[in-house]
């Protein structure tokens, strides 16, 4: 009997300690798992994790460390209200089961989810693109190259005058990018900063970084701020209307670029940025019908189908017979199928007739001036639009840009030198005004440079308000003599 009771002794202490061994091991697999739940919510990747941290807290609902690591992750997903009931159910159990409250740790991170002081992780960035109200009208091919020049390209510049659709072909062509980076498209609105603004600043701004996800410190500079949160990361970033601070834009790029070595720019402007890489994309404006094109062929021009587009929004009765599709066309010539000339021309068809609206834009910038509360100052009427490129010039390039307005067909370089003298080096100034998207170069051998029709009437008003319009037309009658 007494060999026998040792047995059962023995086998029960075996027993007790393989027990103890299997409850360690079991709390060290926890621990473990606590630790690479921890690792992963601090690399952003909480989301994926909600539904596995919830089996394990019902499984286990008196380890904390589990219970903060799933509301980390709720809060990471956005789903706040249902971290803070999991925190309510915990403190409820470890009071009834323990009569203990919960751990200091545990209460911090209740405490910082109500101030809504829980960073999102890195993953729920992707894009701060607006969902667009209008369909965007006859551009596909622009929106297909732009796409393969920012994949072959790590600067890509849009450029074109005031109004030509530089900004919503920008963002249209980003948005076809979200697949491809990981980190998504994030638009930069540099419009509002002035002339003296922060690129690097707004560029914060935009992507809404908090202290806690830049791990650099508050008092660092801003652009030191975006190296540090956009170094590893694979995104877009559509620097808009860059022209107003080109040189701050253009050494904001080539600082990034050259530092976050997966991130790509798409920028907007009226003149290039002038960096070695740079991809340039003249945005021209809408192919408007030919003087002897046919019915069918008006209606399939892209600048007719954007201002019937347009006009449709606002009145259900304009008609599309051979007589109206006419006018449409003599409209859209007229405003040189400029985007946001021809979408404040349909605004104005809410009290007139498509005729009215036809005769009248010989004083266009009267007339057109009804544009959207909500955009840009700059893009509500026809004038303030161009008064913004006109301000940004030197006045040498306002002297030669006005003087250039007494040309009806395009100017030589020799006839606007002899028009345009006094006001310095003629071909540096018209290069200049070229790459600022003023002057149009037209011809294979030579180049002759003239005026859209929106831009030489401007450049008119210019040229009378400055009092030489006599003594420019004189130099030009001397150019034709």
């Amino acid at each position: 009997m007494g060999a026998g009771r040792l047995c059962r002794t023995s086998a029960c202490w075996k027993a007790h300690l393989s027990t103890r061994a299997v409850t360690r091991l079991d709390r060290l697999r926890l621990t473990a798992i606590e630790d690479r739940f921890d690792a992963e919510i601090g690399l952003g990747q909480g989301v994926e994790l909600v539904a596995e941290l919830i089996d394990l807290v019902a499984a286990h609902p008196a380890r904390e460390r589990l219970v903060g690591a799933l509301m980390r992750a709720l809060a990471a997903a956005g789903r706040d209200n249902e971290a803070l009931e999991i925190y309510q159910r915990t403190r409820e159990s470890l009071a009834d089961t323990l009569g203990v409250d919960p751990s200091p740790e545990l209460s911090e991170l209740h405490v910082a989810l109500l101030r809504g002081e829980l960073a999102r992780p890195a993953q729920t960035w992707k894009t701060n693109l607006r969902a667009e109200l209008t369909s965007f009208v006859g551009k596909d091919a622009d929106i297909r190259a732009v796409r393969d020049l920012v994949a072959d390209h790590r600067l890509t510049t849009l450029i074109g005058p005031g109004g030509s659709g530089k900004t919503r072909l920008a963002t249209e062509t980003a948005r076809t990018r979200l697949g491809d980076s990981p980190d998504g498209a994030w638009l930069v609105e540099l419009a509002a900063i002035g002339a003296g603004g922060d690129v690097a600043q707004a560029t914060l701004d935009a992507l809404k970084l908090r202290e806690a996800l830049l791990g650099d410190p508050s008092d660092a500079e801003p652009i030191e701020r975006v190296i540090a949160a956009l170094h590893e990361r694979a995104l877009v970033l559509v620097l808009d209307n860059c022209e107003h601070v080109i040189e701050s834009a253009a050494a904001f790029a080539h600082r990034v670029l050259g530092e976050c070595p997966r991130l790509r720019i798409l920028a907007t402007s009226r003149e290039p940025l002038g960096i070695t890489g740079e991809a340039l994309w003249p945005v021209a404006p809408l192919v408007v019908p030919a003087q002897d094109a046919d019915p069918t062929q008006i209606a399939a021009a892209p600048a007719v189908r954007l201002l019937l587009d347009r006009a449709s929004a606002i009145r259900n009765d304009l008609a599309t017979d051979e007589e109206t599709l006419s006018t449409l066309a003599r409209v859209c010539r007229a405003l040189d199928g400029m985007p946001l000339a021809i979408e404040l021309a349909a605004a104005r068809l809410r009290t007139m007739s498509l005729d009215q609206l036809a005769h009248r834009l010989a004083d266009r910038f009267r007339l057109l001036t009804g544009g959207s509360r909500t955009a840009l100052p700059r893009h509500r009427t026809l004038r303030a639009m161009v008064d913004w490129s006109w301000e940004l010039l030197t006045d040498a390039e306002r002297v030669v840009l006005r003087r250039l307005a007494v040309f009806s067909g395009g100017a030589s370089l020799e006839a606007a030198e002899r028009v345009c003298a006094g006001a310095g080096e003629v071909l540096e100034l018209l290069t200049a005004l070229t790459e600022k998207s003023l002057v149009v170069t037209a011809g294979e051998g030579a180049p002759r440079y003239r005026l859209l029709g929106t831009i030489k009437e401007y450049a008119s008003q210019r040229l009378t308000e400055a009092g030489e319009s006599d003594s420019a037309r004189r130099a030009h009658l001397g150019v034709l003599h």
